[in-house]
């Protein structure tokens, strides 16, 4: 994988230690302040 994890499980689980939330929630996020749909 590109950031050199060898597990999508291990990089979410890293990922969500650091920021205190999901990959998937993260994204949510993102779409929501950059892509809102009128």
């Amino acid at each position: 994988y590109t950031l050199g994890f060898n597990s999508p499980n291990y990089f979410s689980t890293v990922f969500k230690n650091k920021n205190s939330f999901t990959p998937l929630q993260y994204r949510k996020k993102f779409q929501k302040k950059y892509f809102k749909i009128n």
